[in-house]
């Protein structure tokens, strides 16, 4: 490589400052996303899936408390 082809350093740290600033901030990535709203005071319905809700349903909870 020849030495004139290399770039200077205030050129390095030209391009540096660039990509720092485009890397900044906030981005977002193009996701085709659904968005549900819900009405003021209605939640949704929660999940079941702790060991305490699995043990008290019976047999099933006893076999998922096993595992």
């Amino acid at each position: 490589m020849c030495r004139d082809q290399r770039p200077t350093f205030s050129a390095l740290i030209g391009e540096l400052e660039c990509i720092m600033a485009s890397l900044k901030g906030e981005h977002y990535i193009n996701l085709n996303i659904t968005y549900v709203n819900l009405e003021p005071g209605l939640s949704s319905p929660s999940v079941p899936g702790s060991e305490d809700e699995l043990a008290s349903s019976g047999e099933e909870g006893e076999a998922a408390a096993v595992c």
